[in-house]
């Protein structure tokens, strides 16, 4: 692992400690995002003005992935510390929406953009993190995991750096209260946002209104553990699954 990514990973750590305190006393979940765009999108005539903003990063944590490795299970030991580790990335085989992935890979009115899940506790509002996931740091990492040592004597070739492309850039937030509660933050780049016809009227003041690079789609709602929740943008959406995969009871 480089240096830097160490740093990171530690740094991580040490931001988990200080914003967020889960305990085995808490119900712990699995979150699961499957994020899709519309290769084909009927915008009903609607037309984007104005860049809408990006999700905020202020108390937003990324994923830990450098320690992602098979559990020994599908449901996690609350006996065991580091099966309990929060926002800690899971391995394919725990995920449970691979069904709804296979449908839309076997369908052209569908492009897959991300299947991710990840573990966390369930906190209130006041203690919980938003998850931030942004496909530039998940193409980053699979840079890292695919690049090959060179052989003894060789010299590594240092290839050309190019940044990601934009595609996506969000949040994902399960908060608990009373009820489970999840708040959803996402920016879609498409390739080209396409807007027929679309005309910049003038303004007051001479300001001109500009058309949009990137849209938005924010939404909060209660949820219930093993729903499918769809949250739909006319470009883009999301399918999310919150399960519980340990009891605060079964921790005591």
């Amino acid at each position: 692992m480089p240096a830097s990514s160490g740093f990171a990973t530690v740094f991580l750590y040490c931001a988990l400690a200080v914003f967020t305190v889960p305990t085995h006393a808490d119900d712990w979940y699995q979150v699961e995002v499957v994020l899709f765009a519309y290769t084909e999108p009927d915008a009903g005539g609607e037309l984007w003005y104005e860049n809408p903003g990006l999700p905020a990063r202020r108390q937003t944590i990324g994923l830990i992935m450098e320690t992602v490795e098979p559990l020994p299970g599908v449901t996690p030991d609350p006996s065991q510390e580091d099966d309990l580790m929060p926002y800690l990335a899971l391995p394919k085989q725990n995920y449970r929406l691979a069904g709804v992935r296979r449908v839309m890979a076997s369908s052209r009115e569908y492009r897959h953009l991300l299947h991710v899940a990840w573990q966390q506790p369930g906190l209130d509002a006041r203690n919980v993190r938003a998850v931030r996931l942004d496909n530039t740091r998940f193409e980053r990492k699979a840079a890292e995991q695919v690049e090959v040592e060179p052989e003894p004597g060789q010299v590594r070739d240092e290839p050309e750096y190019t940044p990601p492309i934009k595609i996506f850039d969000g949040t994902v937030k399960l908060r608990k209260s009373r009820f489970l509660h999840l708040d959803v933050d996402f920016a879609y780049f498409p390739d080209v946002l396409q807007q027929p016809d679309l005309e910049m009227p003038a303004q007051s003041a001479g300001h001109r209104r500009f058309p949009a690079d990137y849209v938005r789609l924010t939404e909060s709602r209660r949820i219930k553990p093993d729903d499918l929740n769809y949250f739909d943008h006319p470009l883009f959406g999301l399918v999310v699954e919150v399960s519980k995969i340990v009891s605060a009871d079964d921790a005591d």
